[in-house]
Formats: structure tokens, C-alpha cells, sequence
């Protein structure tokens, strides 16, 4: 009985946070999402990475842009990402 109660609580506590966190979100996306890889074109991980892309966007209807940042053992990219907007 005690879990059946607790379930019910926990339940209802995750369907006020989830209805508050979607009002304050604004459109998604406002933008193409960047799929970023550290490596230089054309290798197997922008190949496989620019694969997924565009399965995501074919699954999504939304766009997903691939974005080289090759250099420094992936810390340019690290940095890009780091560096990035946050936009959710």
C-alpha cells in the first residue's frame, strides 16, 4: 500500500515538473542543430557521423548540420562546443 502511495506521489511530482519545464522552453529548434566532430572531413568519423545526421533528420523532420573542427588531439572542437551558445 505504502509503495502504491509513493508511486502515485512521485508520479504526480514528474507531471507538474515536466508541464512546468515545457512553458518555459521557447520554439525548438530556432536553428539547425551542429552535430560537431573533431576530426578532419572525410575520414570514418565524419563519414558515420554525416550518416546519423541524416538519419536523424529524416527521422526528425528537422535539420542536423555536420560541423568539422579538426586540430589539437579534438580540443578545437572540445573548445567550439564549449564555447557554443546555450541554447537548450
Amino acid at each position: 500500500m505504502k509503495r502504491a502511495v509513493f508511486i502515485g506521489v512521485a508520479a504526480s511530482i514528474f507531471a507538474i515538473a515536466s508541464a512546468a519545464t515545457g512553458i518555459a522552453q521557447g520554439d525548438y529548434p530556432a536553428r539547425p542543430a551542429q552535430i560537431v566532430v573533431p576530426f578532419p572531413a572525410g575520414g570514418n568519423t565524419d563519414i558515420l557521423t554525416r550518416v546519423v545526421a541524416d538519419q536523424l533528420s529524416t527521422a526528425l523532420k528537422e535539420p542536423f548540420n555536420v560541423v568539422n573542427k579538426p586540430g589539437a588531439g579534438a580540443n578545437i572542437g572540445a573548445a567550439f562546443v564549449a564555447n557554443s551558445d546555450p541554447d537548450g
